[in-house]
């Protein structure tokens, strides 16, 4: 493969996976504050 797609597959990996680490740690962060604090949530529908 040549070096153009070796770049664009760990760049496609880091968006990936740095997408899912931030929504997966959003999601802890939430879940322990919400047991605590009585905030209303940011987005609520």
């Amino acid at each position: 493969m040549p070096l153009s797609a070796w770049l664009m597959f760990i760049f496609g990996c880091i968006v990936l996976y740095g997408g899912l680490a931030l929504c997966i740690a959003l999601a802890i962060r939430k879940g322990k504050k919400s047991k605590t604090d009585d905030e209303p949530p940011l987005l609520s529908s």
